[in-house]
């Protein structure tokens, strides 16, 4: 049984002979959010510049499970066929602040978690957090993604770090659409989708959300494409809406970096227990790259302001 850095060298030294003298494999490090180093493949053909990143963690895990090398290295092939590059892409959009002001967006990371990181990174703290701009791409080469922004690429867009945040927001709030949905909405519409509605289970849920203590006792907050949804608890307007909607304060837990989750404040829970509750669904159940934080918040309807509980 090979070692992770064992499998490593291995994978790497069976896809390069697979793959051919025309390809150039690779495997190095790429950082990604709270510190986590995945390891990607990357194989470069001679007369291509780019390659998509092939991350090694899940193929270990299956390997470990029992899978072949000699199958392993197959289902990279035919990962690589399905997302490869085709021709030559020229990248230097990225270096025009005039093509990307555009698509210039914010993201919520944890701030301690991210020290290092964003030591070269324009920020912006938020209590224990720091919000941090992203160029969302979407095209035929790439598929779909973000590219971090550097304090370098100030320099080469001629840009002040205000500029940057400036022209984010503005994109966030034309057309980064927040997305809320009480729980039972969340709730009866996968059950829906895997039942139908003529279920008992559904009916004995749908019963259930009749009570008010449970019906209106917890939502979900979100972008409505899916990414980056927790940076909503920045947003003063959709804030104020939620309390005008539930008609007081409410706590903010932290279910991702994506989403956010928000209890309004009927004087039944305790900030203790909430934190409890994010600290084991951060451990059991979220990616350590999307974790946000453990803390609790609270939307204070009378100051208009999200505070930390812990801080």
């Amino acid at each position: 049984m090979f070692t992770f850095e064992e499998f490593k060298v291995e994978i790497k030294e069976k896809v390069q002979a697979f793959f051919g003298e025309d390809y150039n494999v690779s495997v190095r490090d790429f950082p990604k959010n709270n510190g986590v180093i995945l390891h990607g493949l990357t194989a470069l053909h001679k007369d291509s510049c780019m390659s998509p990143t092939i991350y090694l963690e899940p193929y270990y895990k299956t390997y470990c499970e029992g899978t072949e090398i000699r199958d392993i290295v197959m289902n990279i092939f035919e990962f690589y066929e399905k997302y490869k590059f085709t021709g030559q892409m020229n990248l230097d959009f990225l270096l025009d602040y005039g093509q990307v002001r555009k698509q210039i967006f914010c993201k919520l990371i944890h701030y301690e978690n991210n020290r290092e990181m964003l030591s070269d990174v324009p920020h912006k703290r938020f209590l224990d957090l720091a919000m941090v701009c992203y160029i969302h791409y979407m095209n035929d080469f790439m598929g779909e993604g973000s590219i971090l922004v550097r304090t370098g690429q100030l320099d080469d867009w001629g840009i002040p770090e205000e500029t940057l945040f400036t022209d984010a927001r503005h994109n966030m709030e034309n057309k980064m659409k927040p997305e809320i949905l009480s729980m039972k909405e969340i709730i009866l519409g996968m059950m829906a989708k895997q039942g139908g509605r003529d279920t008992r289970e559904y009916r004995e849920m749908e019963e259930a959300f009749r009570d008010p203590e449970y019906a209106d006792s917890m939502y979900v907050l979100t972008h409505k494409n899916g990414y980056f949804g927790a940076v909503s608890m920045c947003d003063d307007r959709i804030m104020e809406k939620f309390s005008k909607d539930c008609h007081g304060s409410f706590y903010i837990l932290p279910s991702s970096i994506h989403e956010l989750i928000l209890i309004p404040d009927r004087g039944i829970h305790q900030k203790d227990e909430l934190k409890c509750m994010v600290e084991e669904v951060n451990a059991g159940c979220v990616m350590d790259e999307e974790r946000l934080s453990d803390n609790v918040y609270y939307y204070d309807a009378k100051l208009k302001k999200v505070d930390s509980c812990f801080l």
